[in-house]
């Protein structure tokens, strides 16, 4: 990497320092969860700084566009490096990309990204600017749980492969962790286990958040109660715990309930094991949308049957927004301080999660006063807001060290020799936010 380091940084002659946000996902104020929490963080950062995003497209085979109507008002300048470029990247050794003069900080999204900065995390941390990672989630972590649920439906060539992954992210999160200046995790679990596991003293919590809706919740369509779940449906938290769902719990609601109800399957790619769950009677894949605001306005209760995950849900939180009441599993809640029984009701059997849903369809009033509390809650500590003073007192503690022109990113090890075929089928889908197959070669 090409790095032209500033003499100091008179913080006196910065009227509004720079910003270089380097992500894999493009930021959105919609899309899957790592796209929705990148985009509420670099909005907020805007007002602190001029970002320029850099935007390496690892994950879809979908060409991106850098004329993202979203993005683009929040940014300097947005400039989006294709698979192609990485490829021929590859081959030379090094990424370039146009140039950008004094940045005095650079905020990276997603522990994937950390070697293509390889070089400036190896210089003295003040002779650099401010490096910081937002990990979204703890992969290790996280690729262990998806392991065990593998094993515990007797997957064991999935489990086995979920594990090998795990492995390798540690790996990484070792090699890297240590070299950033601050590192941000969503919840505060993540945090004391980051800080424990790796000996670090520079993890802090960056809650997720949601924006507030003025859609209203009515009643399910011609007396139909309806039940829905949202999730990018190719990812597996999601796909298991939809299946779950109506392999465990739907055949309890059915004979309980006594009254009518429908399921709405609601996301991108539903996969072959998700579309054969419409031949249930009650159940419809409805796939993606545009927008969820007819889908919440028309939902008695949000489902997150998960049983694996990181990070917080921003399923839960979406749904509060909207002031639908959720049921969900120790799992599905984590990381959020609701109160069961409270703003949200938690379930981990089949017989006790389903026991919450036909509650709430024999009794519609429970149905608007859970989602009332539940809408209260996020917007006292989920709002936008919170995210902003939360950045703000982050960005005053960091300060600065120093500034750097960048012109080129370097190229991790995995990516030399991969032919453009090769990279789009090791690469995982954007809501699997999963690593290349060896972690250890970055």
């Amino acid at each position: 990497m090409a790095i032209i380091v500033g003499s100091g940084c008179d913080l006196n002659r910065i009227v509004r320092p720079n910003l270089l946000f380097l992500s894999p996902t493009m930021p959105n104020a919609t899309g899957h969860g790592s796209s929705i929490r990148s985009g509420i963080i670099l909005q907020q950062l805007s007002e602190l700084y001029n970002v320029y995003a850099l935007i390496i497209q690892l994950y879809t085979q979908t060409r991106l566009s850098v004329t993202n109507e979203w993005l683009t008002p929040f940014c300097k300048s947005v400039q989006l490096i294709s698979q192609q470029q990485v490829i021929e990247g590859a081959r030379k050794g090094r990424i370039l990309f146009d140039g950008i003069e004094a940045i005095h900080k650079v905020h990276v999204f997603h522990l994937l990204m950390a070697p293509f900065i390889k070089s400036l995390l190896m210089r003295h941390a003040g002779d650099r600017p401010v490096c910081v990672l937002d990990l979204d989630d703890y992969e290790s972590k996280k690729l262990h749980r998806f392991a065990a649920v593998s094993e515990a439906d007797g997957d064991s060539s999935s489990s086995l492969a979920f594990h090998r992954r795990a492995l390798e992210f540690e790996q990484a999160e070792r090699a890297y962790l240590s070299k950033f200046d601050q590192i941000y995790v969503s919840q505060r679990a993540d945090c004391h286990e980051l800080s424990n596991a790796h000996g670090l003293d520079n993890v802090s919590v960056v809650p997720n958040c949601v924006r507030l809706r003025d859609v209203k919740r009515q009643q399910g369509m011609c007396g139909i109660a309806t039940i829905v779940f949202v999730g990018t449906l190719d990812y597996f938290p999601n796909e298991d715990g939809i299946v779950w769902f109506c392999s465990e719990i739907l055949p309890i609601i059915r004979d309980g309930a006594g009254v009518p109800f429908r399921v709405l399957i609601v996301g991108a790619r539903p996969t072959y094991k998700v579309l054969a769950l419409g031949n249930i009677p009650e159940v419809t894949v409805i796939g993606e949308v545009d927008s969820l605001d007819s889908i919440y306005s028309h939902a008695s209760m949000a489902l997150v049957p998960l049983r694996a995950g990181g990070g917080t849900r921003l399923k839960i939180l979406e749904a509060f927004s909207y002031e639908c009441p959720v049921i969900s599993t120790s799992v599905g809640a984590e990381g959020l301080d609701v109160g069961p029984g409270s703003e949200i009701l938690i379930g981990d059997s089949p017989r006790t999660f389903a026991q919450h849903c036909i509650t709430l369809l024999r009794d519609p009033t429970q149905i608007d006063a859970l989602g009332s509390r539940g809408f209260e809650w996020v917007k006292h500590y989920h709002s936008v807001e919170n995210m902003r003073e939360c950045l703000r007192q982050l960005a005053v503690r960091d300060g600065f060290h120093g500034s750097s022109v960048f012109k080129e990113l370097d190229v991790p090890r995995f990516f030399r020799g991969l032919t453009l075929n090769q990279l789009r089928h090791t690469i995982a889908t954007p809501a699997g936010e999963t690593a290349p197959q060896d972690c250890r070669n970055l």
